[in-house]
């Protein structure tokens, strides 16, 4: 028996499978050639990927309803990437030093090791030449006390440029050229903070197409409802067959083969339930691969093209990257540093070809001796306590004064 599977809300999931992959045969900074940046990577100093641990897969798969509940609440569409947040913030774990790293990685659940390596081991596990590429671009503050040289040692284990220059309108500048020469177009036409050190960069291209693509003759418009319940006219795709399909009592989901490797999920929430789905995210997407069963459907899915942009700072709610926002020691600078924000802009189309995501993931660190030197006032305009000790810290007098008179 058929059923029509009207996909009301997308949630579109790009998995990749295990494999070695290059980066991307695309990305400006896998040939020395190509290396932009005052500090130049060359290929003797691009040091040997090591293994893809277990830990660093979790890690990643964790970020997923890590952001989906910074979310909560929010009936707009937004979108974020757990890959594009792992890479850059596995490197920002790695410049902790001391007691702060311990603390840090307790945080995360993690065990001590090369995390910018594993940051590069990750892109390598899921790029691939023609569907996902990925670019690394660091910036670095000429004015701040964070040293480029010591930068550049993990900006080698990513392939990753530096650029040394003054964060003002020149940076803005050239950070908008990079974005172009990735993306073809400009994702975040950033003001750079003069009080901030660094930032990280991470670009992610992908473009997949399906294996069973829709067509276009089939095409039709009909009926959207939105979170809000206002109703627009779409254009649907539609798409008859033995399609594998999850349901629960919470919700449809429907697979969809891409090349190379990557598979699309869309997860239809049932009436009420898009919160008990948003809240389990995590554990849906890990089990969907096991829990398909091919059944004759007829499904339609509007064709889609948004953008959005999320920032994420210290009041978000991120579990476990919280410990990021606070000061922590690295062996970049003699100050210590912390991130102000993270932030993702991204460009997703859905058609009958297949699907495309440009992804910019934005990572902003500040050191301790950038933060702003205005004072902070402290009016004793209520009662207070005024007490005198000498130097064995015998007191002298102590006075509890409480009213005052004109």
């Amino acid at each position: 028996m058929e059923k029509r599977l009207l996909l009301l809300s997308l949630l579109l999931l790009l998995v990749a499978c295990n494999g070695d992959r290059p980066v991307g045969k695309n990305n400006p900074n896998t040939t020395e050639d190509n290396v932009p940046g005052d500090y130049q990577i060359t290929a003797e100093e691009k040091q040997e990927t090591p293994p893809l641990e277990m830990a660093t897969l979790q890690y990643a798969k964790n970020i997923d309803q890590v952001f989906m509940d910074a979310n909560a609440g929010n009936s707009e569409n937004f979108s974020y990437s757990p890959l594009g947040i792992a890479l850059p913030t596995l490197v920002t774990i790695d410049f902790s030093t001391g007691t702060d790293r311990g603390e840090i990685i307790k945080k995360f659940d993690l065990q001590d090791t090369d995390f910018s390596g594993q940051s590069q081991a990750l892109a390598e596990e899921v790029a691939d030449n023609d569907t996902l590429v990925v670019n690394n671009s660091w910036w670095l503050n000429q004015d701040s006390s964070i040293d480029g040289e010591s930068l550049k040692k993990y900006a080698s284990k990513v392939r990753s440029p530096i650029y040394l220059l003054p964060f003002n309108r020149e940076a803005t500048e050239q950070y908008s050229k990079w974005q172009k020469d990735v993306f073809g177009k400009i994702m975040n036409e950033k003001e750079f903070d003069p009080d901030s050190s660094l930032l990280l960069a991470n670009a992610l291209q992908f473009k997949g197409k399906w294996i069973d693509p829709f067509y276009k003759e089939a095409n039709y418009r009909s009926d959207f409802t939105n979170q809000d319940g206002s109703i627009v006219e779409r254009e649907f795709m539609s798409q008859q067959g033995t399609i594998p399909i999850v349901e629960t009592d919470d919700y449809l989901a429907v697979e969809k083969d891409m090349d190379e490797d990557f598979t699309a999920y869309f997860i239809l929430p049932k009436e009420n339930k898009m919160d008990t789905v948003r809240e389990q995210i995590a554990e849906i997407t890990e089990s969907l691969p096991d829990r398909v069963e091919f059944t004759d459907v007829i499904i339609d899915i509007p064709k889609v093209e948004i953008s959005t942009s999320t920032l994420y700072d210290k009041d978000s709610n991120l579990g476990s990257f919280q410990r990021l926002y606070d000061l922590y020691t690295t062996d970049l600078s003699q100050y210590r540093i912390y991130l102000t924000s993270i932030g993702q802009f991204i460009d997703l189309t859905i058609d009958e070809e297949g699907a495309s995501a440009d992804i910019l993931t934005e990572v902003d660190v500040v050191e301790e001796s950038a933060l702003a030197d205005e004072p902070k006032q402290i009016r004793f305009n209520q009662p207070f306590i005024f007490t005198v000790q000498d130097a064995n810290r015998v007191t002298v007098v102590t006075s509890v004064i409480q009213n005052l008179s004109e």
